[in-house]
């Protein structure tokens, strides 16, 4: 949110926020510590009476482009370790490729699936990382990404 769309009173929220950041977190945890069961019990019923729509609601998310790239990159971050920084934007039926430059991860490029299974490459023994570097910067070279 920018300054200029938000309300007076949402605007001195955010500024009191600012600079009581420490204390504003420490009421929030001790309320939490004191609330806990409560807030828990809410957070069970509200879902009851409302799981179809919070489903639909996610369902509809997790099919955007937005949803699949944070699904991608939550599953990474669990699974692999590695970090996200795409070059080019997410497409139906990519891959995301690790580039493992310099002994960084974290740089990558969405790739047609049948290129990302074409060349076996595994980052941990560096086998095939050569090979399938070339052919995901010769391919997103040609599509005028670059």
């Amino acid at each position: 949110m920018d300054g200029a769309s938000l309300t007076a009173e949402q605007l001195c929220r955010k500024r009191y926020y600012e600079k009581n950041k420490e204390k504003v977190l420490n009421h929030k945890k001790e309320t939490y510590k004191r609330d806990k069961e409560k807030i828990l019990r809410h957070k069970k019923e509200t879902y009851k009476l409302n799981s179809e729509k919070i489903y639909a609601h996610n369902l509809e998310n997790w099919r955007s482009p937005k949803g699949k790239m944070v699904k991608m990159l939550a599953n990474r971050r669990r699974h692999k370790g590695f970090g996200f920084k795409p070059i080019n934007n997410y497409f139906e039926n990519s891959h995301f490729h690790h580039m493992h430059i310099n002994e960084s991860t974290d740089i990558g490029i969405f790739i047609p699936e049948s290129l990302h299974r074409s060349i076996y490459h595994n980052g941990t023994t560096k086998q095939g990382i050569d090979e399938i570097n070339k052919a995901s910067l010769l391919w997103l070279a040609e599509q005028c990404i670059i």
